[in-house]
């Protein structure tokens, strides 16, 4: 959400990708989520907040010493009322078990791999991140997977040079979640009588884009 856009870029500069693989190798594998999680809640500067409990235990790792920034202050995030499901400590949740299952074969090459079947499923379910054992709500849901992969994974492979596989698979999701841009230029530009007509994740994109070159719709 746009109130944690900067945060999260700040976060993301003091624990690069490559921070954060490098550090995981040195850790066993059945211990890796709780160090990358504890990793980057730490320096998110979120890990004093209480009532926000994660599916991990036991002592915290230790911080590197090396490759990872100052840790942000608390203050710098936006958590009223913000619901559970979208709290800034839930996404990093998310992330932690998202780049442990790419730690051994990289995050770019396995999601690429994937990319490369040409199936929306199994491009999301690579980005979908289930329930710890015990857990109701999964950590990453299908509806967030099928955004991350049109809006994050697919444009970054393109840029990468899958093009035509990119713009293929890109052309085969169908319409995402629904959010209060893709709404609102929906109703200024698409007339009820013409039935469903944003029907695909790429019609979406073209009215984000609109909203985008009109500076914002009034």
């Amino acid at each position: 959400y746009r109130h944690n856009q900067q945060p999260f870029l700040k976060l993301a500069a003091r624990a690069s990708y490559a921070a954060l693989r490098r550090a995981a190798w040195r850790v066993p594998g059945e211990h890796r989520v709780r160090a990358l999680e504890s990793w980057l809640t730490r320096l998110s500067g979120l890990s004093g907040l209480s009532g926000l409990s994660t599916a991990t235990g036991g002592p915290e790792p230790p911080l590197p010493r090396t490759g990872f920034g100052v840790p942000l202050s608390a203050g710098e995030w936006h958590c009223f009322r913000v619901r559970p499901s979208n709290h800034p400590r839930r996404r990093i949740s998310g992330a932690a078990r998202l780049l442990d299952r790419y730690i051994e074969q990289g995050l770019v090459a396995g999601l690429g791999r994937v990319a490369g079947t040409g199936s929306p499923r199994e491009l999301t379910l690579a980005l979908e991140v289930g329930p710890d054992p015990g857990g109701k709500q999964a950590w990453i849901g299908r509806g967030r997977a099928r955004d991350l992969a049109v809006n994050v994974v697919l444009p970054f492979l393109h840029g990468l040079g899958s093009r035509h596989e990119c713009l293929d698979l890109y052309q085969r999701f169908s319409k995402l979640q629904e959010n209060e841009l893709t709404r609102e230029m929906a109703d200024q530009l698409v007339d009820p009588a013409w039935g469903g007509v944003v029907t695909t994740a790429r019609r979406q994109q073209g009215l984000l884009h609109l909203h985008s070159l009109l500076g914002g719709a009034s």
